[in-house]
């Protein structure tokens, strides 16, 4: 759900109106990570939670460190108190690597979730400053490529080698993560260690011979078969902490955005794991 916020204010000064998105509010799902004992995501809430009105660190940001600390592919991002990132706007966001949009984030529910612009990135962190001067919240700004394949996987902490269960998709990554489409590409590993592949949906093939050479259009346009679909999806699997044939349990969600015509890197944006849990 999102709403216009100071509208009025951004009019008056002849800047763009921005989208500001409005999420849940925090005790609710405070009370909820609490009622399933869930230490990881209680963690991260208590990052994110404001307190005193005191700038404190942006839960993407918090999230970004927590997915370095797991040696993690990440989104290229910046950072830093609003004010600070004013002072020379373009040198930082010259830091950052080449990609198709930006997303960024001021504070909880307030954030530019995809804009190409550079310029209307600025605009919106600058109209924000100016109705808001008095706080001096860090800004959290990414510059992503488009998700061509978009996925969520799940490790168990059973036997080794452990059950991975992964679910994929080549459309857009949001109808995905919100339920709105279901995966088109299935992968599990139990107790054997080759991992098993499932296509459905547009990606079902007529036979069982799925490593065809036919082509199909994934989020961004970029043309692949259903085998380098799969091999993509188990090179971003591999990317997780492992020990042998163990990988680390937990929750991740990650992207495979879009570099130049064809080609594709991964980028992990959550892992919910225990903290007990380590290699």
């Amino acid at each position: 759900m999102q709403e216009k916020l100071q509208t009025e204010n951004i009019e008056q000064n002849k800047l763009p109106k921005f989208e500001y998105g409005k999420g849940a509010g925090f005790s609710d799902w405070s009370k909820v990570a609490h009622s399933l004992k869930n230490t990881s995501l209680i963690s991260t809430l208590e990052r994110m939670e404001p307190q005193n009105g005191n700038p404190k660190l942006n839960p993407h940001h918090a999230i970004a460190i927590r997915l370095e600390e797991l040696r993690l592919p990440i989104q290229s991002f910046i950072s830093m108190p609003i004010k600070e990132f004013l002072e020379t706007p373009e040198n930082h966001l010259g830091e950052l690597k080449d990609g198709d949009y930006y997303f960024a984030s001021i504070i909880p529910g307030t954030h530019l979730a995809h804009e190409a612009s550079s310029e209307r990135l600025i605009e919106f962190v600058d109209s924000f400053h100016r109705n808001n001067s008095t706080i001096n919240p860090e800004i959290y700004i990414s510059h992503n490529g488009i998700p061509v394949m978009s996925g969520h996987v799940i490790v168990k902490n059973d036997k080794s080698p452990n059950t991975i269960y992964a679910e994929f998709t080549n459309g857009n990554f949001n109808a995905f993560h919100r339920g709105i489409h279901s995966p088109e590409i299935i992968a599990r590993r139990s107790l054997e260690h080759r991992i098993e592949w499932e296509f459905r949906n547009t990606l079902k093939p007529r036979g069982e011979n799925w490593q065809t050479d036919e082509l199909f259009e994934c989020n961004g346009g970029v043309k692949l078969t259903r085998a380098e679909m799969a091999e993509r999806a188990y090179e971003t699997i591999q990317t997780i902490p492992k020990d042998g044939d163990h990988y680390l349990p937990g929750y991740y969600e990650v992207l495979l955005e879009k570099v130049g015509k064809t080609g594709t890197r991964t980028a992990f944006i959550e892992a919910i794991n225990q903290p007990s849990q380590t290699l």
